[in-house]
Formats: C-alpha cells, structure tokens, sequence
C-alpha cells in the first residue's frame, strides 16, 4: 500500500457518482459487480480516489479497445 492510499481520505458512494455522473444506483451497481472497489463502514459505501482513479482508468483502457 502507498502512503497515497493510505493518506486519501475514503468518500461516499454518492460522492463517487457524482464524479462519475451517474446515479447512486448506478455506482452502487458498479460496486456490486465488482467493478468499481469500495468498502462498507456502518451500512454506508466509502471508496478512495485510487479507486475511482483505477475504475476510471479501466474504463479508458475499454473505450481505446473499442475504437476502429
């Protein structure tokens, strides 16, 4: 673990939609697929931006895979 991961302060699930302008229920799918990494404290997700970094990375990766 880096001293970024460890530093980065965890955000809500309803944060991390916003910056992905999507719906929470969407992001929340996104967690349940496995695609977008959080973790659950007292019933609510949290995630650091090295998981919103690498999602949004993977979803870079996919649309470059996907051009002609």
């Amino acid at each position: 673990m880096t001293n970024e991961q460890t530093l980065s302060k965890p955000f809500r699930l309803e944060i991390a939609a916003a910056r992905l302008s999507v719906s929470y229920k969407t992001a929340w799918r996104l967690v349940r697929d496995g695609a977008l990494g959080a973790f659950k404290v007292r019933g609510r997700w949290f995630l650091r931006d090295s998981d919103l970094k690498t999602y949004e990375e993977k979803q870079r990766a996919r649309q470059g895979d996907e051009q002609p």
